[in-house]
């Protein structure tokens, strides 16, 4: 067999062996049968003919037989690199952001592929597409560039194409009505790749699907035509986008944004919809009211079951005045077409659902004299363009989640007598100008992250009759300044970081009927001009650091309802006298450092209901039986003061509205016995039985 040893250096690559055979004598015999056998197919295979073929690196042994004789041929295949591949060597990229994975091989004289080769990849410029070290090009910018790869003495490269095709369009303003015939609207178009990357300067058309209603020019310029409707088409590429534009006879124009309030928020379902949908004039539907043009003036449907989202066709209503959807199931956003409501001067959206941002267009309504928004889920800061409404004398954006701080424009309130900012997440500082509006009786900031001093400016605000400062992260003391704002009814400063004694000067506020300062850093003694305030119903002074008794001059206070005065480290006995405030439904005096008895004068307190709280203090001996008159009571903690001692008396068994009694850490028991058995079931009980 001829040749008896062969190197292939690609695979594919192929070589004829050639076997003879040979009788006895040596005589060659032709036509004998040879059968080919390769010892490895991995490397090399063999036909019938005893052609080789390549098939991958190694070695192997090539045998061929005739009859009982047989002859072995070496084959070895050991691959020669004659280059590099790159795959695909061209290619386009449609869209900014859109990858490409390219493969490059080292590869033999076949293009079969060589291993053990590392690659270095590259590109002729990275602002238009970029490699990484896996060849993984990333369009960047639209051109064209070449991306090369190379192993050792071995080069090759890429060319790719970055473009930008449209693969969506959006329109702008959304959908909107033209009211009057020859009425124009520019809208404007901007075209995306299918990753969302804005394309720059592509090449429009604008179509209108009637142009006996509305016409449009090259440039996305509409004009009214006739009454009706069409749809505005734009196209770049395949992509295109459409929008549906109204023409109304302004005389219909009214019907037909009431007729689409009806149908958005399930008219049918409202609590009052009398004539809606009729013939009837629309003064006589329910909730409309309408001016001596017969245009709408007013539109009153709160607490009416409204549902859905407000429809834009809202800002149909030109000569709308007063617009009430409050306490009702709106949701999505408040529209921004209601800046079109030009002579709005109330308007009403509160306790609803909606949903995104305080449109900035609002800022545009100039005659608005209300603006009540509470109780919804929006978002973002305080619109500046709020501190246009000149003519704002109630703003009330509370118990949302609005952010950011309180916008310095709002400091153009001249007029504003309520600001309602409560329940949010403001931060920064509470700003000194609120000083300046002096026309302020009730302002409310409480719930929100607001840091820094109480500005002392706030005490020029003399028709103030609620300050609610509480919940934020206030710091230093309560102002003297504040101590000019005689007509307070309620102030709220609880749950900061205030420092500094109680003012004395607090008995001055005569009409004061709700006084908290709990959850602060208030030192000294409870002032005893508190006592002056006869008109209070609620005064909390709890979780401070505050010293001394309980001064007797509270007594005076008959009109309490809610004392809480935990969280201290007041001293003394608790008063007999606290008995007489018999109004009381809560009283919290625990923990602190009182000492002595009960008082058995607070089983006159009949009127407790929510709780009775005389936990962690020092107070000594038996619990007294009259206690067990309070039956409205639903709270009972003695728990903590070890002194306490006896069983709890029968009387107890009384107290059928109790929900928790906590006697732990405590030498107070619970009979044993089915009375007091029933009496616990049904209530938490923390203690232990006699």
């Amino acid at each position: 067999m001829t040749p008896n040893v062969t190197r292939l250096a690609a695979i594919g690559d192929t070589t004829r062996l050639v076997a003879r055979v040979f009788d006895q004598n040596g005589s060659e015999l032709t036509g004998a049968s040879v059968n080919w056998v390769s010892s490895a197919d991995s490397v090399a295979t063999v036909d019938g003919r005893g052609l080789v073929t390549a098939t991958g690196n190694g070695s192997a042994s090539v045998t061929a037989s005739s009859g009982n004789v047989s002859q072995v041929a070496a084959v070895t295949v050991d691959q020669v690199a004659a280059g590099i591949v790159v795959s695909p060597s061209v290619d386009t990229l449609r869209a900014l952001g859109s990858t490409l994975q390219l493969s490059a091989n080292v590869v033999d004289a076949n293009r079969y592929p060589v291993s053990g080769y590392e690659f270095t990849w590259s590109s002729s410029d990275r602002t238009v597409a970029s490699v990484n070290d896996m060849g993984l090009v990333v369009a960047e910018a639209t051109g064209s560039v070449r991306v090369s790869v190379t192993s050792g003495e071995w080069a090759a490269g890429a060319d790719i194409t970055v473009i930008q095709e449209a693969a969506g369009i959006s329109i702008s303003p959304s959908p909107d009505t033209l009211r009057t015939y020859g009425d124009t609207l520019r809208l404007t178009a901007e075209g995306f790749d299918a990753n969302g990357h804005k394309i720059r300067d592509p090449e429009f058309g604008w179509t209108s699907s009637d142009t006996l209603v509305v016409s449009v020019d090259s440039g996305g310029l509409l004009t009214a035509v006739g009454n009706g409707t069409a749809e505005i088409a734009v196209a770049a590429g395949s992509a295109k986008s459409t929008v549906e534009v109204t023409v109304y006879d302004v005389t219909q124009a009214d019907r037909s944004a009431l007729v689409a309030l009806y149908e958005a928020t399930r008219g049918p379902l409202w609590s009052r919809n009398e004539n809606w949908l009729t013939n009837e004039p629309v003064s006589e539907w329910a909730g409309v009211s309408v001016n001596g043009d017969g245009r709408v003036s007013s539109l009153s449907l709160e607490g009416n079951d409204l549902a859905g989202s407000v429809p834009p066709e809202i800002g149909y209503l030109t000569q709308l005045e007063s617009l009430s959807l409050g306490r009702n199931r709106l949701t999505g956003s408040i529209p921004i077409e209601l800046a079109d409501l030009t002579k709005l001067r109330f308007l009403y959206l509160d306790e609803n659902q909606f949903e995104g941002p305080v449109p900035v267009q609002l800022g545009g309504l100039r005659e608005l004299r209300t603006l009540i928004v509470r109780a919804n889920q929006l978002v973002g800061p305080i619109p500046s363009e709020l501190g246009n409404l000149t003519n704002l004398t109630d703003l009330s954006l509370s118990d949302n989640q609005l952010t950011g701080t309180i916008p310095p424009e709002l400091g153009n309130l001249a007029l504003l007598e309520d600001l309602f900012l409560r329940g949010n997440e403001l931060e920064g500082a509470v700003p000194s100008w609120l000083g300046d509006l002096t026309r302020l009786t009730d302002l409310s900031l409480g719930y929100n992250q607001l840091t820094g001093p109480i500005p002392p400016e706030l005490g020029s605000l003399k028709d103030l009759t609620r300050l609610d400062l509480s919940r934020n992260h206030l710091v230093g003391p309560i102002p003297d300044e504040l101590r000019n704002l005689v007509n307070l009814r309620t102030l709220s400063l609880d749950s900061n970081g205030l420092t500094g004694a109680v003012p004395p000067w607090l008995g001055d506020f005569a009409d004061l009927s709700w006084l908290s300062l709990s959850g602060n850093e208030l030192t000294g003694s409870m002032p005893q001009e508190l006592g002056k305030l006869t008109k209070l119903s609620l005064l909390g002074l709890g979780a401070n650091q505050l010293t001394g008794p309980i001064p007797p001059e509270l007594q005076n206070l008959r009109s309490l309802q809610r004392l809480y005065l935990s969280g201290n480290r007041l001293t003394g006995s608790i008063p007999a006298w606290l008995g007489e405030l018999t109004n009381l439904v809560y009283l919290a005096l625990g923990p602190n450092e009182l000492s002595g008895p009960i008082p058995a004068e607070l089983g006159r307190l009949t009127n407790l209901s929510v709780g009775l709280l005389l936990d962690g203090n020092q107070l000594t001996g038996q619990v007294p039986e009259e206690l067990g008159d309070l039956v409205k009571l639903k709270a009972l903690w003695l728990r903590n003061n070890p002194e306490l001692t006896g069983p709890i008396p029968p009387r107890f068994t009384q107290l059928t509205a109790l929900e928790s009694l906590f006697i732990d850490g405590t030498s107070l028991c619970v009979p044993q016995g089915s009375e007091f058995t029933r009496w616990l079931q049904g209530l938490t009980f923390h203690g232990r039985r006699c």
